[in-house]
């Protein structure tokens, strides 16, 4: 910039010396393109700032929106699992019926009603309970009851009570674990 100042009053020098108009044309030209030289370097500067602006705005958008989609899909993937956790109970009932259903089948027990008792979250495990009333002889419910302990999945009885000479009444609980996520497999 300083070189441009020295040429400038060289120039002006010149002109008051000669008078020559060219001499004052040629430096109003040059007083001009420096001008526009820097007010171009500033508005090219101010434009660069703008995009940088922009590029900044819209990274943060993005950002910003990303994060929302994370919490959104932390949602429900939160949802999912109370989902899969409530299927995997209902699938636990269910296989925990059919397998005292085949079982009192296979003893000549006839089951009047099915009772589910909900589901017991604890550490590394559900329990799901069930209570069950029989109609059976003596021997066909010992039989009954001798089977169910070799259930695998781990069948547990609760308790039982005789409500006359055929009736009974049994309370099992069957035992899912919780970090497979598998429902009963009802073998023996």
């Amino acid at each position: 910039m300083e070189t441009k100042n020295l040429d400038v009053k060289i120039l002006i020098d010149l002109a008051k010396k000669k008078k020559n108009t060219l001499v004052i044309a040629a430096i109003i030209l040059v007083s001009l393109l420096v001008a526009w030289k820097v007010y171009s370097g500033r508005k090219l500067e101010a434009v660069r700032l703008n995009r940088k602006i922009t590029d900044i705005t819209s990274e943060k958008k993005e950002k910003l929106a990303l994060l929302n989609l994370c919490k959104e899909v932390q949602g429900e993937e939160e949802s999912l699992n109370s989902i899969n956790q409530k299927l995997l109970q209902e699938a636990s009932r269910e296989t925990l019926i059919q397998i005292v259903s085949k079982l009192a089948a296979e003893n000549n027990l006839t089951v009047s009603s099915y009772n589910p008792l909900g589901v017991e979250e604890k550490d590394y495990f559900y329990t799901q309970g069930l209570s069950v009333s029989l109609t059976g002889q003596y021997e066909e419910l010992k039989n009954f009851l001798q089977e169910l302990s070799d259930v695998d999945p781990a069948i547990k009885l609760d308790s039982f009570s005789f409500n006359g000479p055929n009736a009974q009444e049994v309370t099992i609980r069957g035992y899912i674990k919780k970090e497979q996520d598998e429902e009963f497999s009802g073998s023996r």
